[in-house]
């Protein structure tokens, strides 16, 4: 079962470069973008599902989406914070990435239909859900030495992003799978397509903001201590696509998220999140 958690997490003290290698700290400085703009959009999204479901038949499915609205409100709220903590460091343009994205999401909630925009959240949905494991792996160098702060918002995060990894899935297939055709057209075709779109559209833009950090990095770096950075970074981007190979599951005419294996030590540290839990020890 779902479950809402109010974590606090301290970022008074943050640092950008919260990991050793500073190039995978910033990969995931500017994935944290991706929740601070998409979640407040997948909410409102959700909220319009919910109202076309059917309150008896679809109850689980509607109290599950409440739960899930308020665990991404969590963690968009979070993610704000994160950014606050960004432009302190000094990448003061982050907002104004931030702030491009959201006025297309006001766009697509006005002009494009709840079908393409449910579709498009399964696919952030699938993309998070599948690249879960690599904060619960134990052989992820990666973390050596890590901010356990830093590390402790990101494994909640993405804990739950697996925990409620069926809710868009489950809301698709209830307002647009029902029947043979519909299931093979719309349950199959529609949805992979929407994943491509999610996958290239959420990839560029992280992608972006990336760059931009990456580049006031190394505007205060030797040549060589540029050259160092760009074969870490690319070091970690070869990393992070062998870890991410599990999203593409989702091409799978039998792909259903619920048989997603779940990582390791998850439940575990979201034991820990939980009031009286010791959030310290799960690093």
């Amino acid at each position: 079962m779902l479950k809402a958690r109010y974590p606090k997490f301290e970022y008074s003290k943050a640092r950008a470069h919260w990991a050793p290698v500073h190039e995978y700290a910033s990969l995931w400085n500017a994935a944290s973008s991706i929740p601070n703009v998409v979640e407040p959009y997948l909410i409102k999204v959700m909220r319009q599902v919910a109202a076309k479901l059917d309150p008896k038949k679809d109850a689980d499915l509607i109290r599950d989406i409440d739960t899930f609205n308020k665990q991404e409100g969590q963690h968009f709220q979070q993610h704000g914070q994160y950014t606050e903590m960004l432009v302190r460091e000094g990448y003061t343009k982050v907002p104004e990435f931030e702030q491009e994205r959201k006025d297309e999401y006001v766009d697509w909630l006005k002009n494009r239909s709840l079908k393409y925009n449910l579709a498009y959240c399964e696919g952030f949905e699938s993309m998070s859900a599948g690249g879960a494991t690599p904060w619960f792996d134990p052989n992820n160098h990666y973390l050596d030495g890590c901010d356990p702060e830093a590390v402790n918002m990101w494994r909640w995060h993405i804990a739950e992003e697996f925990e409620h990894r069926e809710v868009c899935f489950r809301a698709f297939k209830a307002l647009y799978c029902r029947g043979l055709i519909n299931s093979i057209v719309n349950g199959y075709f529609y949805r992979v397509w929407a994943f491509l779109v999610s996958l290239k559209h959420i990839s560029s833009f992280q992608q972006n903001i990336n760059k931009y950090m990456l580049e006031i990095d190394r505007a205060k770096m030797t040549p060589e201590e540029r050259a160092e950075s760009e074969r870490r970074e690319k070091e970690v981007g070869e990393d992070a696509k062998r870890r991410n190979r599990g999203i593409f599951r989702v091409f799978l005419p039998t792909y259903n998220p619920a048989h997603l294996r779940k990582p390791q030590g998850q439940d575990e540290f979201l034991r820990r999140v939980e009031p009286g839990g010791d959030l310290a020890a799960a690093t």
